[in-house]
């Protein structure tokens, strides 16, 4: 879950600004490290934030997205702008875009703080509102200095408008085939671990990300998550290849190490907000290769893989 945003700033612009003071709200929404998907506790936030608009006409919303310093450039850019965008679908669904928001994303530069980069991983929402009588200066000088040249405006009967039913498309897809249902299940071939390892490769990143969107948008699907390793593995092989590998964890077989990957990319769905009564993990170890005698590094990471089972379709 990410961490509460914090209390909302008000404050008063100066007259210069329009005829009347304009009243502005500013909220932060904090986000944990490498998380762009706005949790419950955000989205109650936002809501209530938005709230404070009653009353009062919006005329301008600007979203802008922050991140830490820990990845790279261009991935804190692209991460601080998947944020901005979580922001502003809440948003819009209170208050629907009539030209009046403005999405920014700045990634890592313009830092919040110098001192904690805890709080530059942030979705900065700023709210500026107008009195209902307020108008810009100027607006209607040439009308009050020479009212002759203009014409009387005849109120109009205002027009209901209906809404418009947007429709939720899905995630576009590299990975998974669209026939998903018909199969009952599909192959991950692009989730790399570590040798001898649980811990997931960073190159893995981009179809993790497409197996958690598609988790989320058909969120009615429960998977089982089956790992499988590359031949048999046995106790004093593991044991000698903890020496080496990131956790320096000696796993008892093939069967235990293919649970633990298995396990790992359930941690990642279920931190990307998936239900984990929705995933359950089976680790098959060595017992069901694709290349019983493998010759080529292609076909000893084809026997290292994730398969993904569709247990209610």
């Amino acid at each position: 879950m990410g961490m509460k945003a914090v209390a909302t700033v008000v404050f008063f612009l100066a007259l210069s600004f329009s005829l009347s003071a304009t009243l502005v709200l500013r909220e932060n929404i904090q986000f944990d490290f490498d998380v762009w998907r706005v949790n419950s506790d955000q989205r109650l936030t936002l809501e209530d934030f938005m709230r404070q608009s009653e009353g009062f006409i919006i005329e301008k919303i600007d979203i802008e997205g922050h991140c830490d310093e820990l990845g790279s450039e261009y991935y804190n850019l692209e991460l601080s702008e998947k944020r901005a965008l979580a922001v502003y679908d809440v948003l819009v669904e209170r208050v629907p875009d009539e030209g009046d928001y403005e999405i920014r994303y700045v990634g890592e530069r313009h830092p919040l703080s110098l001192k904690n980069d805890d709080l530059n991983r942030c979705v900065v929402v700023t709210m500026y509102l107008l009195e209902p009588n307020v108008h810009y200066r100027g607006e209607n000088l040439t009308v009050d200095l020479f009212p002759e040249e203009f014409p009387k405006r005849v109120a109009m009967e205002p027009t209901e408008v209906q809404p418009v039913k947007q429709t939720r498309q899905p995630p576009k897809s590299t990975l998974i085939p669209e026939n998903f249902k018909e199969l009952g299940q599909f192959r991950i071939e692009s989730i790399y671990f570590h040798g001898n390892s649980a811990v997931v490769k960073s190159e893995s990143d981009p179809a993790l990300e497409e197996l958690a969107e598609f988790m989320l948008f058909y969120d009615d699907i429960h998977i089982r998550i089956e790992g499988h390793v590359n031949g048999k593995m046995g106790r004093g092989y593991l044991k000698k290849a903890s020496r080496s590998n990131p956790e320096r964890h000696a796993y008892k077989n093939g069967k235990d190490l293919s649970l633990a990957r298995a396990e790992s990319v359930k941690d990642y769905l279920v931190a990307q907000g998936v239900d984990e009564s929705r995933v359950e993990c089976e680790g098959k170890g060595g017992s069901e290769m694709l290349y019983k005698r493998p010759k080529t590094q292609k076909e000893n990471a084809a026997n290292r893989r994730i398969e993904i089972i569709i247990v209610n379709n």
